[in-house]
C-alpha cells in the first residue's frame, strides 16, 4: 500500500524533495497486513505539498489511504487506490470528481478481464 502512495505523489507532483512522518505504537492487523498506523506531510521539487495517513486498522472494504496533493492552482485527493478521486482546480474554477459506478463493487473491476480501448 505504500509504494502505491508513493507512485502516486511521484506521478501527480513529482519527486518528494522533503518528508516528515511519524508511526502510531500500536500494531494493527487488516487487509493481511500488520503494521503500524502512519502519517506523512511531504514537499516535491516541484514545491507541491501534501499529506498521506495510512491504516491497517480498518475493514479491508474502507479505504486504508487518503492522499492529498496541493499545489499553487489547486488539490488533488485521493481515497484508496480504487477510491474516489477529487479535482479541484482553483484556475479553472472547478471542482470534478471521478468514481467508480454506484452498481460496480471494487472488487468487480479485478475479476474482468480488461479490453483494449
Amino acid at each position: 500500500m505504500r509504494s502505491h502512495c508513493i507512485d502516486l505523489i511521484s506521478y501527480f507532483g513529482g519527486q518528494p524533495a522533503d518528508v516528515a512522518a511519524t508511526a502510531g505504537s500500536v500494531v494493527r492487523q487488516g487487509a493481511g497486513n500488520d503494521a503500524v498506523d502512519v502519517a506523512a506531510a511531504f514537499t516535491t521539487e516541484d514545491g507541491g505539498t501534501g499529506t498521506v495517513l495510512g491504516t491497517a486498522g480498518l475493514a479491508w472494504q474502507h479505504p486504508l489511504l487518503d492522499l492529498s496533493l496541493n499545489f499553487e492552482g489547486g488539490r488533488i485527493h485521493l481515497r484508496d487506490l480504487d477510491g474516489t478521486v477529487e479535482i479541484f482546480d482553483a484556475a479553472g474554477n472547478r471542482y470534478e470528481t471521478f468514481d467508480l459506478c454506484r452498481d460496480t463493487s471494487r472488487w468487480d473491476q479485478y475479476s474482468k478481464p480488461s479490453s483494449p480501448p
